[in-house]
């Protein structure tokens, strides 16, 4: 991988990454999409097929909509605990780094996503900072997610801070190890509130919501969450659907995990910054959680 400094950028060159399986309903409306969105800077994007066996190539094949775009062929397990999507989208990452080595930021951006027309225009000046590793928007529907970390499905990486992942394993995905790991090598990561973007569906929920629920233990197990803060969010996603279903598979996604692939070291980081938002929480439960959480 080409081992780019921290430096400002001045004019941002974006390779957006989308793996799909099974998608050929959803993937012509993420390229009319992309297609309808000003931009001001240079931007290429990547479509990973992932073993689809319905006619997801061919309509891909097909699309009038955003270009320069590139078509690659992944082989995954397909499956949300073993990481399928997201190896299928370092397929992406790696065709990147051999044939635009000079990319100033890659963007992870799931099929099912929906962006306001606005939303790159929002996320640009934060492009500029050197300091900023890691930007994403806010989810804005009624499946959004805390304020404070940068949703899965948008995740966008400078150059240098990708750089500094690849001890991460790529076997799982990054969660939020990408975070505490980018914090600690100097890099800002930035949920910038303006951005705002929606979901056609629940995040982790592409195989169903109780697999997406026992993922959500599990991983929460292999990133070291703090167990009183895990509790507070077990009881969050209780009260969602498929309500106590979903909350019993996520505890035994949690109690039944094997061992974490993620360091010790970040995963007690990781625990700590949960500590010190339970104690702010206690202090001020409504400021603290209508800033995680923001209006309905």
């Amino acid at each position: 991988m080409t081992d780019t400094l921290k430096g400002e950028h001045q004019s941002p060159f974006l390779v957006i990454v989308t793996p799909v399986r099974n998608e050929a309903k959803r993937i012509s409306k993420i390229s009319n999409m992309l297609n309808l969105i000003k931009y001001n800077f240079t931007v290429i994007w990547i479509i990973v097929n992932d073993s689809s066996t319905d006619n997801t190539l061919e309509v891909i094949e097909n699309l009038r909509g955003f270009k320069p775009r590139f078509v690659l062929e992944a082989r995954t397990s397909g499956k949300l605990v073993s990481g399928g999507a997201f190896q299928a989208w370092y397929v992406g990452v790696e065709f990147a780094y051999k044939n635009y080595p000079n990319f100033s930021h890659l963007m992870k951006l799931d099929v099912d996503v929906e962006l306001r027309e606005t939303y790159f225009n929002k996320i640009q000046p934060h492009m500029m900072d050197p300091n900023v590793g890691l930007i994403g928007g806010v989810l804005k529907n009624s499946r959004r997610e805390q304020n404070i970390h940068v949703p899965g499905p948008v995740k966008i990486y400078s150059q240098s801070a990708l750089n500094c992942l690849t001890t991460l394993p790529l076997e799982t995905g990054y969660d939020v190890m990408d975070e505490i790991l980018l914090k600690q090598n100097g890099f800002r990561v930035v949920v910038v509130q303006g951005a705002e973007f929606f979901l056609n569906r629940s995040i982790g929920s592409s195989q169903g919501l109780i697999h997406g629920r026992r993922r959500n233990g599990l991983v929460c197990r292999w990133t070291g969450y703090y167990f009183p803060y895990f509790l507070l969010h077990l009881a969050r996603y209780t009260f969602k659907k498929p309500f106590l279903f979903g909350g019993i598979a996520m505890l035994f996604g949690y109690l039944l995990a094997p061992a974490s692939p993620y360091p010790k070291n970040l995963r007690a980081l990781h625990a700590t910054d949960q500590k010190k938002l339970l104690g702010r929480i206690a202090r001020n439960p409504i400021r603290v959680l209508f800033a995680l959480y923001g209006r309905s």
